[in-house]
């Protein structure tokens, strides 16, 4: 691996880079690479700096209720997203935006702001300005595990939820249908949030050609127009329901996800999602999730919780 390294290396330099540019790469460059190009390496990254440094900026954006993010030109460092900024473009988010809707516009905005940040590094006149030390937060990678839908939020967070994984979609299980797959859920709507509705969240409360209606917490209903069955594609509600009818009052499992608050500072020590299933807590379940509430079934999944210990891993 160092060999290839270092004729990675060796071939970069032959190179005589003036100026390297990176974008959803993904991985640090090492301080070697970084010294190599006469006018340094640029990113081109997805967040208003410094808020949400890190490899999921778009769905944490949207997840988190943000009203705009944007693009930044950033001339990269040893540190994770740490680097001055050269040029910051304000991108708003929309309320029927979905990671991919707003993934494709911020393309477009990136695309544009790195040719005409090039033409000023080039003529001299791009300023590098330092990061505000208030406001870093931490855009962790999406975990599959993360996916789950707990109905018992709002249906303003429940349908963040939904738009900021699509792709590759939010999940949820009908109750009864614990130990098959999931189905996945698309274009969200928020249809009531005046605190009024009385089903218990999960709840299905109507399903039609324009939706599939579910109660949330708060007494708030969210619609679901786009549903998809494992295996299947991905289809608009009356299309779905028509092969898969889902008749109000059933009920959709809780997925309760405890987590540190979206935003909440980076750094080290952050504990990985927490799902609650029914009454049973179970840290970093395996996939696909499914827990019986029989105690005598779930003791086994909790012993595997001490397993990194015995490797010499950090516990969860």
């Amino acid at each position: 691996a160092n060999q290839g390294a270092e004729e990675a290396l060796a071939a970069l330099r032959a190179l005589q880079p003036d100026v390297m540019v990176v974008a959803a790469y993904g991985l640090l460059l090492p301080q070697s690479v970084l010294d190599l190009p006469r006018l340094g390496c640029l990113n081109i990254h997805a967040s208003l700096l410094p808020r949400w440094r890190g490899a999921a900026p778009i769905q944490r954006a949207i997840e988190a209720g943000d009203a705009e993010t944007g693009i930044c030109i950033m001339q990269m460092e040893a540190g994770l997203d740490t680097g001055p900024v050269g040029a910051r473009h304000v991108v708003p988010i929309l309320e029927t935006d979905t990671a991919s809707t707003l993934h494709d516009r911020l393309a477009d905005v990136g695309a544009q702001a790195i040719v005409a940040a090039l033409d000023e590094l080039s003529a001299g006149r791009l300023v590098f300005e330092p990061q505000a030390q208030a406001g870093v937060t931490y855009a962790a990678k999406v975990d599959k595990k993360e996916l789950g839908i707990d109905w018992a939020r709002s249906a303003v967070e429940v349908s963040r939820h939904i738009r900021a994984f699509d792709p590759p979609g939010a999940i949820t299980w009908l109750e009864g249908h614990r130990d098959e797959p999931p189905l996945r859920v698309f274009q969200s709507q928020v249809l009531r949030n005046d605190g009024n509705a009385t089903d218990a969240p999960g709840t299905i409360v109507a399903a039609g050609p324009d939706g599939v209606d579910v109660a949330c917490g708060q007494g708030s209903i969210v619609r679901l127009a786009a549903l998809q069955r494992a295996g299947g594609r991905r289809q608009p509600a009356d299309a779905f329901l028509r092969g898969h009818p889902l008749s109000a009052r059933r009920a959709f499992h809780l997925c309760r996800r405890l987590s540190l608050p979206l935003g909440a500072p980076a750094g080290r020590g952050r504990r990985a999602p927490v799902f609650r299933f029914g009454a049973c807590t179970v840290d970093r379940p395996a996939w696909p999730v499914s827990f019986p509430l029989e105690k005598q079934r779930i003791a086994p999944h909790l012993r595997k919780r001490r397993a990194p210990r015995e490797r010499g891993l950090p516990a969860t």
